[in-house]
């Protein structure tokens, strides 16, 4: 039997069309004449294959060069984590297009940095320096924060019947008030909006509005400056450790701070959290009364919620992967070749050119 390596190296299939058009084409399919399930399958179908070649949005007149190479099987995906050698992950987060730089204070951010970049290592160990030294205030402000949270639902809802949400955030000079989460959905909502369905708009309004032309900063300046000067104002801790551990400018520390914390909050609690408890309860009342012996018998043996209580969680944690790999917060992965390489997939090996 020959070896993966001795098969023949084929051609991508697919085709990007005609100049423009073509683009425009496969945008108009993926947002409006199939979902992007559909999308995928019916292109695999079509050409055989799990890779292939296709246009991805946001695309002409306005957007970069939207040809991608797809890969859709277990066996060539993880190619596109291969930085060392065969990849770079520069300014691809959001995909084939990336949003201006004003919308975040004029530097690329951390998500937006390849491994090989200067401040890549900076940053990154910058965040996990911030995450660590507010490790031991998790769970306690978890818990604090909840119960103040349900009995103020709880007297809420007794006297009016209804419960409105609210923003923890303490009063001072630079309090956002209420305002905070809709400043930040707002915010990533235009970085967001060319690749993405909002639902607020008709699907043919869209394509002709936000999927054809960049929505600019100057629309939600206002709102970012205001979260902004939140960070500035009460993250000094932190913004003095990235100023004098790593060597960062303070406004670039503050403005990666700024993203990495609001677009994980928007990616956990608007995208992730309501995707988990969708599938909870579409699961069936077995499943919850399984996760609801874990959590508790979890937490009473470890005296009460901390990283021990969830550690020792397995179906809970069990459950959250699954949804991970079901419906990701983050649901796909871009790269560029660093040379000409050999993609494998399941079923075939295939030329990839460097551009």
């Amino acid at each position: 039997m020959a070896s993966s390596s001795d098969k023949e190296v084929k051609e991508v299939p697919g085709s990007y069309g005609l100049p423009i058009i073509g683009a425009v084409l496969d945008r108009f399919d993926y947002f409006v004449v199939e979902s992007t399930e559909t999308f995928f399958k019916s292109r695999i179908e079509k050409y055989k294959s799990t890779v292939f070649r296709v246009n991805m949005p946001p695309g002409p007149p306005l957007f970069p060069d939207p040809r991608v190479i797809i890969l859709l099987d277990a066996k060539s995906f993880p190619i596109l984590f291969d930085l060392d050698a065969k990849v770079e992950k520069k300014n691809v987060f959001t995909g084939v297009y990336m949003p201006s730089t004003n919308f975040t204070g004029g530097y690329r951010v951390l998500s937006y940095l390849d491994p090989s970049e200067e401040n890549h290592s900076k940053l990154k160990t910058f965040c996990f320096h911030v995450l660590k030294t507010n490790a031991d205030k998790w769970f306690p402000e978890f818990e604090r924060a909840t119960g103040e949270l349900w009995a103020k639902v709880d007297k809420q809802f007794s006297e009016t019947g209804r419960v409105l949400d609210r923003d923890p955030a303490a009063p001072g000079p630079a309090s956002l008030g209420t305002q905070g989460p809709p400043y930040v959905v707002k915010w990533i909502g235009l970085q967001l909006a060319p690749i993405a369905n909002t639902g607020v708009l008709p699907k043919i309004l869209e394509e002709v509005t936000i999927h054809a032309v960049p929505l600019p900063f100057l629309l939600v300046r206002g709102d970012y400056d205001k979260v902004y000067n939140f960070f500035w104002t009460y993250g000094k801790a932190a913004l003095d450790a990235a100023e004098l551990q790593f060597g960062l400018k303070r406004d670039e520390a503050c403005h990666n701070l700024v993203f990495n914390i609001c677009f994980n909050t928007f990616g956990g609690m608007f995208v992730l959290y309501p995707s988990i408890i969708r599938y909870i309860a579409e699961a069936g009342k077995e499943l919850h009364a399984q996760l609801a012996q874990d959590v508790r018998g979890a937490i009473k043996e470890n005296q009460g919620l901390n990283p021990r209580a969830v550690e020792s969680m397995a179906l809970l944690r069990s459950t959250v992967y699954v949804v991970l790999r079901i419906d990701p917060p983050v649901p796909f992965q871009y790269a560029r070749a660093k040379e000409d390489l050999v993609v494998e997939s399941h079923d075939g090996r295939y030329a990839v050119k460097k551009r």
